[in-house]
């Protein structure tokens, strides 16, 4: 989508449900938190990359703190017509907090990761937004240059993962907040 504004048609249909799918009432707040949570777990990621840099584990651990919250705020207001994913999405996302919470690191980074992918790749079918063909690969490969131990790459894969984040958000941020008439 670049600099290009998506049309008021493929808008439109974008937010009404296909046949036979219902959702909850969707209001405009719900879209700002949504954005704004997404807008966290990218200062998150960044600021994770620049824990491991400097090093500092209380900004690490603040950053895991804020990329869990976050990632888990984002799949509650996540908009998405088949229950099943939003499902699917929130449950990755309590896998993150649950991998949180008993420091489990496999655990938290994998539910981030993979919740947070899911929503990339959503808003690229639904919106075209370039970032968002790309968070799911840079996800993938955060993932197993962090399982493998390949420290340098893990840094700059989390970096970027913030920067794409940001530019999707972006992109994101010319669409007026949707709204949904359950």
């Amino acid at each position: 989508m670049g600099g290009k504004t998506i049309s008021r048609q493929r808008l439109v249909e974008h937010l009404t449900p296909p046949a036979g799918a219902s959702v909850p009432p969707y209001p405009a707040a719900r879209d700002l938190a949504y954005r704004a949570s997404l807008w966290a777990l990218s200062g998150s990621l960044l600021a994770l990359a620049a824990a491991m840099v400097i090093p500092s584990r209380a900004l690490a651990e603040a950053a895991a703190a804020g990329a869990t919250l976050a990632n888990l705020a984002a799949s509650w207001t996540f908009l998405v017509w088949m229950p099943s994913w939003r499902w699917a999405v929130r449950s990755l996302a309590w896998a993150g907090l649950m991998g949180w919470a008993f420091s489990l690191p496999i655990l938290l980074w994998g539910g981030i990761l993979t919740a947070s992918a899911v929503m990339a790749a959503k808003e690229h079918h639904c919106f075209r937004f370039w970032p968002g063909r790309w968070i799911p690969w840079m996800s993938l490969a955060t993932g197993v240059a962090w399982l493998v131990h390949l420290s340098a790459a893990v840094i700059v894969l989390f970096g970027v993962l913030g920067m794409l984040w940001a530019v999707l958000l972006w992109q994101r941020s010319k669409l007026p907040l949707f709204t949904v008439d359950g």
